[in-house]
């Protein structure tokens, strides 16, 4: 079977993982075979720091959903990016393992929230583009809307988000 994702890989960015609708909507998307995700450790560290210093009660939780998608997506995490990290140039340094580890995953881009860390200038010589999980998942809907797979993953999109009115719009 010729999936979209055969080809497509993304690197997701610590901040798309955190409210829970959207991480789940992102990997229902790779799970049906739209994409292929990626991330590292150093991202899935981030973003479990980012969550403790809001809800230090959940530790045991979040470790158990990061050990999940390890599971679930066994190829998904990166490595051997680290010696590349200090020849990005990114207005934040703090960026620089993101696009590290989208060079190394092969990805075409880095679903984030903050495009402004990642500006086109910076990371398109790379071949890589900055892109809002909201843009992102609508697009890819778009992209490959997949007869089967519409209702579960309709589901899975937070309600409030312009992505879920423009996939709805696909729908009709």
């Amino acid at each position: 079977m010729n999936h979209v994702a055969d080809r497509f890989v993304v690197i997701l960015d610590a901040n798309v993982l955190y409210p829970f609708r959207m991480k789940d909507a992102l990997l229902r998307f790779c799970e049906a075979g739209l994409f292929r995700a990626r991330w590292s450790e150093h991202i899935l560290n981030e973003w479990k720091r980012a969550l403790l210093s809001r809800r230090p009660e959940f530790e045991e939780s979040i470790n158990s959903q990061i050990t999940a998608m390890g599971t679930a997506f066994p190829e998904a995490c990166v490595t051997g990016y680290e010696d590349i990290i200090e020849s990005i140039k990114l207005p934040d340094p703090d960026g620089r393992h993101v696009v590290a580890a989208a060079i190394r995953a092969g990805a075409e881009h880095i679903i984030t929230e903050n495009l402004k860390d990642f500006p086109a200038d910076c990371i398109s010589r790379y071949g890589i583009e900055a892109v809002s999980a909201d843009d992102f998942l609508a697009s890819t809907f778009e992209l490959y809307p997949g007869p089967g797979c519409c209702p579960s993953l309709m589901e899975s999109v937070p309600i409030s988000t312009p992505s879920a009115n423009r996939i709805r719009r696909t729908l009709h």
